[in-house]
């Protein structure tokens, strides 16, 4: 009985393990983001009281600036935002001046 139980946590495990992975990073800047860097945009995200938190791209413009793809699949395609964060006195927070550009397909189901 030991043996099915950890027969079926490791792959469930290791299933859990490549849900939460991180963003990809793209852009010429991408080699400066740091895990740090990487923690704080993601607190950005979450902070965002009306978009969907789920980071999936880190578009890194200058290793001050980056753009956020944030979102996923929903029940009628899928949705995602885009928005800058900067990194101010050693802070990433979101651009005050950066417009919300939003990405929706639909699947047709």
């Amino acid at each position: 009985m030991k043996f099915k139980i950890c027969a079926i946590s490791i792959p469930f495990t290791i299933f859990l393990a490549t849900c939460a992975t991180r963003p990809e990073i793209i852009g010429p800047a991408a080699a400066n983001i740091t895990a740090d860097d990487l923690r704080q945009i993601k607190q950005v995200a979450s902070n965002e009281p009306n978009l969907e938190h789920k980071v999936v791209q880190v578009e890194a413009i200058h290793a001050d600036k980056v753009r956020l793809k944030v979102g996923g699949p929903d029940a009628t395609g899928s949705h995602y935002n885009k928005y800058v964060v900067i990194k101010r006195a050693g802070r990433w927070i979101r651009d005050p001046f950066s417009e919300l550009e939003n990405d929706r397909t639909f699947s047709g189901r």
